[in-house]
């Protein structure tokens, strides 16, 4: 003979209180780890726009910094045509000079 084994109503009733106190635990560690992992999330996001923001700055100076470089690198070449124009002018002073007083002038 077969016999269906009914727990009373107590013990039925204990087995339902502790699942149902299992399946609250569940929902809280889970809502839980939810508001951490968003709270991450948001913090991650601020942290990006801020590293945007300074990343941006520094593309900036960074440009800045390259401009005055090539402006540094072009002043010796400048300095160098500046001095033989002058030199120039001075050779072509002088023998217009020798010139006009070979011709008595």
């Amino acid at each position: 003979m077969t016999e269906t084994r009914n727990p009373d109503p107590g013990t039925r009733l204990a087995l339902l209180e502790e699942r149902i106190r299992a399946l609250e635990t569940g929902q809280q560690k889970e809502s839980e780890f939810r508001e951490s992992y968003y709270a991450d999330q948001r913090i991650r996001i601020r942290h990006d726009a801020e590293l945007e923001v300074k990343i941006s700055a520094m593309d900036e100076k960074l440009d800045k910094l390259v401009e005055w470089q090539e402006t540094q690198r072009e002043k010796p070449g400048k300095r160098w045509e500046t001095l033989a124009e002058k030199s120039l002018w001075t050779a072509a002073a002088a023998v217009t000079a020798f010139l006009l007083g070979r011709l008595g002038l």
